[in-house]
């Protein structure tokens, strides 16, 4: 596979995982950026946020390190809310614990 531009990431995914689309939402202001947690999890799923988000508590409730590393983050927009997020070793601890 040829190497890309980190907005080639979503589309990526979506391919691997037989999806249309995949919004993922990343951190602008950092380098590199952070990425949503819950929309990470929502992607792989193939659920919608909420439950992507029920699924993110309890992986914190059953290990405290996944949260630990994944401070919140206020994406600008109407309505947003705090939003977990983390870099690309955060998402690959978050699979592995998947459990």
């Amino acid at each position: 596979m040829a190497a890309s531009s980190g907005d080639d990431v979503p589309a990526q995914l979506a391919a691997l995982m037989g999806r249309t689309a995949v919004q993922i939402r990343k951190t602008h202001d950092e380098n590199p950026p952070r990425v949503s947690v819950i929309d990470v999890i929502a992607a792989i799923a193939g659920k919608s946020h909420d439950h992507a988000s029920k699924l993110f508590r309890r992986m914190t409730e059953r290990y405290d390190e996944v949260r630990t590393n994944c401070p919140d983050f206020c994406f600008s927009g109407r309505g947003q809310r705090n939003t977990p997020v983390t870099d690309a070793r955060g998402i690959v601890e978050i699979l592995a614990s998947r459990g």
